[in-house]
């Protein structure tokens, strides 16, 4: 095939092959677009059985599952093999899961092929950025990368043209066949020339540049060759986060995909059908995504032309604005439709309006430079594994917003979907707020970045981190008495404004006064907005999902965690604090659009509103239950609330086991471990750079936190409070025996250099499963209406009273007493907690507040 072709004509059609894999691979991410439908449809679905919401957020879903191994896998193969033959098992995968979707007649069948899909489009996802990135020339290279984009809206135009006239079998035989055609032309790609120079073939290495028409690059190619030998004697994966162009490559990559898959693009490729449906469109959603898609494509067609010429930044700076736009105006559409106001009938192809702006704009940057950048950014030996871990992370955030956005959907509707993100940006600027001392005390220490003139004692900069806590401890007061006053709406608004407010502050002090002012006022706004996060979700949320929603905060404070510690360590000063600045903004005004909380309404015996706000959140079945709660109330406002909180023996109870659960999840280590992680790293002598490990942690973290709402509704919250406590406990224990013998002689540790970073990504996944998140869902489950943002006060005063004396003291201790000394005591407080739970923690599973009320009266 490419016998008598050389020079760029042969870059060309060699990129064309990769070309044919990507429009499978935009074909496969699309291909529930127009099949859920199809599976609802008992007329046309292959399968005798009707399948349950989440059943179909699965189907959907389980190819990020799928996805995941497939570039690990091809990142060792590549570089063992070659990347011709991983990309020709790519194919061969493909065609046969799409040969086992078009025959299956189960649900099994069909979870496998997506599975297989899913690994497919991950061999070939990578193999297609890595190998057209090497065949180039610089020249040309960002257009071919570029072009991917392209093929792959064609493969979704292709899906979406097929659903309009096909049957699922016929729609899964077009899959087929073209994942055939691509495994085909695979078989006649040239291999790529970083092959050979990895396998120190010089011959082969001139003889595919030649043929490429790249002669010129030979002697590039040499260098690189030695640079490549000088470095193998360091392990690729070492190498990927030790090297410090590597890491930042990393880093970058890693946010840029994770930002490209929580854009929400693929939740709207998947759930088109729905979308338009919820909508009222007039227009077939097949029609309307073919629309939006060939948009899509002009889109795709610019920037192959529009990349050399603006860069990489300005079209991705452009994208994302728009992007943003677009969806907010998208979230307002559904909000004015279920508020029922006039204007949406007569605009109701607003919807795929906006869609196809999104889809454009989506493609002239964040759908398209992300991809390019993981063929640009690496270095030869560690690209296929740097394309594996971004992607990975990529794809499990991708599968996160397919299986929450299709379970949720229906179950609270698009607009109360829209309520509860603007509450979880708001945990995010707690996240990124508790955490910001890690990345920042780094800063402060140096002269070159500090925007103070002179350096902080190390009492100085304790205060700074633990500070935090001190400032946290009124914000919870002042909101238990005005949520019930004014309501709960306007305590969020308020706590939005202090946190904008605080980073203003932060961002432009030259005085250490003025930066313990900001912190205070930070943490003020951070502890009204976390109180009534936990009180609002658990007021607003069904009983069946409470528990999701509530732990799903853990989740957000963790991602406000990722955020931070991928822009501070490389970043300024300045610049970290803008980030949170601009978070806190987007919080305050999307908070504004959000409804009351019912409770409050029932506090203020308003029946009409009551009843309204129970429609909007889906819940009017629930009105007699809480007319049952609101009897209590009356029955019980007799008593001042302060006195009720402390001699009702429920709420004495629910207290005290709220009180010692916050203590514990404090006194765990977690937020010393968070603000002094560049210390602890840096005593420990691990062969990773803290803020490389704080990043791996804070997305294992985040692992966790997914886990935690996956779980809590099935195995209880007892179940994965135990569970977490437990590896909380043996975590700290094996990094405390880890510092006594660093402490003894630093030679013992010497080869498990690596043991600090696994136990504490150990640590982080088991405190988010259960510790760091069922403490929190208990305040908002346990308490009667009246008390509870009281209760909430209290609970979190002493739990941040705690976690300011440990942080404080965390220090001192180390200094003076070793640094293994405060992680065998997190050991000890974690097995503690371990046995508080067995004995005192009631299981509130599913259960309305009468019911727990009921148990802790036993």
């Amino acid at each position: 095939m490419f016998i008598k072709i050389s020079g760029l004509q042969r870059q060309v059609l060699a990129s064309l092959c990769c070309y044919i894999g990507q429009l499978v691979v935009g074909f496969t991410l699309a291909w529930t677009g127009p099949i859920i439908p199809k599976l609802q449809d008992p007329t046309e679905t292959p399968l005798s059985v009707q399948l349950s919401d989440t059943q179909l957020s699965l189907v959907a879903s389980v190819i990020y599952v799928g996805g995941i191994p497939g570039p690990y896998i091809t990142g060792w193969l590549s570089n063992v093999k070659g990347r011709k033959p991983c990309m020709i098992i790519a194919g061969v995968v493909l065609t046969t899961s799409y040969l086992i979707l078009a025959i299956s007649n189960n649900l099994a069948m069909i979870y496998c092929g997506r599975l297989l899909t899913g690994f497919g489009m991950g061999c070939v996802g990578v193999m297609n950025l890595v190998y057209i990135g090497e065949i180039a020339s610089t020249n040309i290279r960002g257009i071919l990368l570029t072009i991917i984009g392209i093929f792959h809206t064609a493969g979704s135009i292709v899906v979406y043209a097929s659903g309009l006239f096909l049957s699922y079998v016929g729609v899964t035989s077009v899959g087929f066949v073209l994942s055939f055609i691509f495994t085909i032309f695979a078989l006649f790609l040239p291999e790529s020339p970083m092959f050979y120079i990895l396998k120190g073939e010089d011959g082969s290495v001139r003889k595919v540049l030649e043929d490429l028409g790249r002669s010129n690059d030979i002697d590039e190619m040499i260098v690189s060759k030695k640079e490549y030998i000088s470095s193998t004697a360091k392990k690729d994966w070492k190498e990927l986060f030790t090297d410090a162009n590597n890491r930042k490559a990393l880093t970058i990559l890693i946010v840029g995909n994770i930002f490209m898959q929580c854009s929400g693009i693929i939740a709207i490729v998947v759930f088109s059908g729905t979308i338009f449906s919820m909508a009222g469109s007039t227009l077939n959603s097949n029609v309307a995504m073919i629309i939006i898609c060939s948009c899509e494509l002009t889109g795709s067609m610019l920037v192959p032309f529009m990349i050399e010429k603006c860069g990489r930044k300005i079209l991705m700076k452009i994208s994302c604005i728009l992007c943003s736009l677009s969806m907010l105006i998208m979230g307002l559409y559904f909000f004015f439709d279920f508020k029922q106001y006039y204007v949406v009938n007569n605009i109701r192809w607003l919807p795929t309006v906006i869609l196809i702006v999104f889809f454009f704009v989506y493609d002239l940057g964040l759908g398209v430079i992300p991809g390019t950048l993981i063929g640009e950014m690496f270095k030869t030996n560690v690209r296929s594994k740097g394309s594996a871990v971004t992607i990975t992370s990529s794809w499990i955030f991708g599968f996160l917003v397919t299986t929450a956005f299709g379970s949720l959907i229906d179950i609270v509707g698009a607009h109360v979907l829209f309520w509860f993100f603007s509450l979880y940006l708001g945990q995010a600027v707690l996240g990124y707020s508790l955490s910001w001392s890690g990345p920042i005390i780094p800063k402060l220490q140096n002269l070159e970045e500090s925007p103070l003139p002179y350096l902080l004692t190390e009492t100085q900069i304790s205060l700074v981190g633990s500070l935090v806590y001190l400032g946290s401890i009124p914000g919870p007061f002042l909101i238990g008495w005005l949520a019930n006053y004014k309501g709960r709406k306007p305590c969020l608004i308020l706590g939005g404004i202090g946190a904008i407010t605080a980073y203003v502050i932060l961002s432009t002090t030259r005085s250490l006064a003025l930066l313990y002012f900001g912190k205070i006022l930070n943490s003020f706004a951070g502890g009204m907005i976390s109180v009534n996060n936990v009180v609002y979700i658990g007021e607003m949320a069904s009983t069946n999902i409470r528990g999701i929603l509530l732990s799903a905060l853990g989740m957000f404070t963790t991602f406000g965690s990722i955020i931070l510690f991928s822009v501070g360590p490389f970043f300024s000063y300045q610049t970290s604090t803008y980030v949170g600045l601009g978070m806190s903004v987007l919080f305050t005004v999307t908070v504004l659009i959000v409804p009351e909380s019912p409770m409050f309404f029932v506090l203020k015996d308003k029946e009409e509103e009551l009843i309204k706000v129970l429609g909007k959140l889906g819940r009017i079945e629930d009105k007699e239950k809480l007319y049952e709660t609101k009897q209590q109330y009356k029955s019980t406002t007799g008593k001042m609330d302060w006195i009720e909180l402390l001699t009702l023996r429920t709420n004495r109870n629910a207290l005290f086991i709220a009180i010692i659960a916050n203590i514990f999840q404090q006194i765990s280590g977690v937020m010393a471990v968070v603000f002094f992680s560049a210390s602890i790293f840096e005593m420990s002598e691990s062969s990773i750079s803290s803020s490389t490990s704080m990043l791996i942690i804070s997305c294992l973290q985040f692992f966790g936190g997914f886990l935690s709402p996956m779980l809590i509704e099935r195995s209880g919250r007892k179940i994965l409070m135990l569970l977490s406590t437990a590896i909380c406990s043996l975590s700290m224990l094996t990094m405390g025996t880890y510092l006594y013998l660093y402490y003894l002689n630093p030679t013992i540790t010497k080869s498990v250099k690596w043991l600090p970073l696994v136990a504490l990504s150990l640590f982080f996944i088991g405190y988010d499963i259960g510790l760091g998140i069922i403490p929190n869902c208990l305040i908002g489950e346990m308490f009667t209406i009246n008390v509870r943002s009281k209760a909430s006060a209290v609970v979190l005063t002493f739990s941040w009273m705690s976690g300011f004396l440990l942080t404080t003291a965390f220090g001192f201790v180390v200094k003076n007493l070793g640094s293994y000394v405060p992680f065998l005591f997190f050991a000890f407080t974690c097995g503690a907690a371990f046995l508080f739970t067995i004995f005192y923690i009631p299981e509130t599973r599913c259960k309305s507040l009468l019911e727990i009320q009921k148990l802790l009266a036993e």
